[in-house]
C-alpha cells in the first residue's frame, strides 16, 4: 500500500578501480559519483536479503486515455508478505570515449579509465555481455557492467524479478548508444559504411535488451540539464534524440 517505490540509479560500473581512481582528470569524480562492480554486487545481495523485489514502471503506474488526454495514477503491486518493490536505473549507458580511450583516437585502449566499452550479444549463448580493454591491452568480454551482472543475479535468484522486471537503461545520443557510435558526427567523420555497421550493432543489442525486459529511456541527447535550458533548446535536444536514438 506504500505508493513510494525507491529507484536506485547508477552510472556505468567501475570494472577496474585501480585505473578509475588514479585517472588524472576524472579520478575524483569517479570516486564520488560511480560504484564499482564489487559494490554493485553487494548492493544486489543486500536488496535481496532485505526482501526487495525488482519492478518496472508499468507495474506501478496506470495509464488512462480519455480523448486527447492521458492521465496517470499509482496502481498496486501485489507482492508476497515481507517483500518490497524497488526499481533500478542505469544512466548514460553510452560508454563515452573519454572514459575508455586514453589517446583519443576513437578506439578503446588500455589507457582508458577502467570501464567497459560496449554491450554485446554472445553469438553462441545469446547472453548479453560487456566488452572492455584490460590494463594489459587485451579485449575481453564478461560481467563488466550492470546488465550482465544483473542477469546473472536474476538467474540465480529468479524471485528477485517481479513478472520478469529488469532495469531502466537511460541513454544520451551525442556519442551513440551502448558503445555504438550511431550519432550523426560519426557518419560525417568515418563514413557511411562504418556508421551503418555501428547502427546494425546497436540494433542487435537493443533487440536483445528488449527481449530480456529492459526498458530504454531518454537521458537527453546531449547530457544537458533541462532545468537550465529554454523550451526551444529542450525541444531541439529531444528532436535530436528521437532522430538519432
Amino acid at each position: 500500500n506504500d505508493p513510494a517505490v525507491p529507484n536506485l540509479s547508477f552510472h556505468m560500473l567501475i570494472a577496474d578501480p585501480s585505473r578509475a581512481f588514479t585517472n588524472q582528470k576524472y579520478g575524483g569524480s569517479y570516486n564520488k559519483n560511480f560504484v564499482t562492480i564489487d559494490e554493485f554486487q553487494k548492493i544486489l545481495e543486500q536488496l535481496y536479503e532485505k526482501g526487495y523485489v525488482l519492478v518496472e514502471m508499468e507495474h506501478c503506474i496506470a495509464e488512462t486515455v480519455t480523448g486527447d488526454t492521458i492521465t496517470y495514477s499509482a496502481k498496486p503491486v501485489l507482492l508476497p508478505d515481507g517483500k518490497k518493490p524497488v526499481m533500478i536505473t542505469q544512466t548514460m549507458v553510452n560508454y563515452y570515449n573519454y572514459m575508455i580511450d586514453g589517446n583519443d583516437d576513437g578506439v578503446p585502449d588500455k589507457d582508458g579509465a577502467g570501464f567497459a566499452s560496449k554491450l554485446v550479444v554472445d553469438d553462441l549463448t545469446g547472453k548479453i555481455q560487456a566488452e572492455m580493454v584490460t590494463a594489459s591491452g587485451e579485449t575481453v568480454r564478461g560481467d563488466y557492467d550492470l546488465v550482465p551482472i544483473l542477469e546473472k543475479f536474476i538467474e540465480a535468484h529468479p524471485d528477485f524479478s517481479y513478472k520478469g522486471a529488469r532495469a531502466i537503461l537511460a541513454v544520451t545520443g551525442d556519442e551513440g548508444i551502448f558503445g555504438y557510435r550511431t550519432n550523426s558526427g560519426t557518419k560525417n567523420s568515418k563514413g557511411e559504411d562504418y556508421y551503418n555497421q555501428q547502427v546494425e550493432g546497436a540494433k542487435k543489442i537493443v533487440n536483445a535488451l528488449r527481449d530480456k525486459g529492459y526498458e530504454i529511456a531518454c537521458y537527453t541527447y546531449g547530457n544537458i540539464d533541462y532545468g537550465k535550458k529554454s523550451a526551444s533548446e529542450i525541444q531541439a535536444d529531444i528532436a535530436n534524440w528521437k532522430m538519432e536514438v
